[in-house]
């Protein structure tokens, strides 16, 4: 709960800089995504046993490859969404009640 206005200040400016970093998350799971997409899509569109076999051992491979750095980003990501919450639920909230007193 914030209690001041330097509270304030501090947590709006904690949201935003853990908002960048989320939105920097955001993306890079993108990637990964779209890099998958990408590989799932060339082992539906694959010609032959082999070809098929050679796009499914390129998605395991960069499955493996990247996994742990996914599965941390993705835990980042979903931690700072449930801080980024929090926060402005604490800033929005201080400032509701201060625009009260205010007027």
């Amino acid at each position: 709960r914030i209690r001041s206005l330097d509270e304030y200040k501090a947590g709006k400016r904690k949201f935003e800089e853990d908002y960048v970093r989320y939105k920097e998350l955001d993306v890079e799971l993108a990637d990964h995504t779209a890099r998958f997409v990408e590989l799932e899509r060339r082992i539906q569109s694959a010609s032959g046993a082999k070809a098929r076999e050679d796009a499914e051992a390129a998605l395991l491979h960069a499955f493996r490859a990247h996994k742990d750095t996914i599965e941390a980003k993705a835990m980042e990501c979903r931690t700072l969404h449930v801080q980024l919450k929090r926060l402005k639920t604490a800033v929005n909230s201080f400032a509701e009640e201060h625009n009260r007193h205010v007027s």
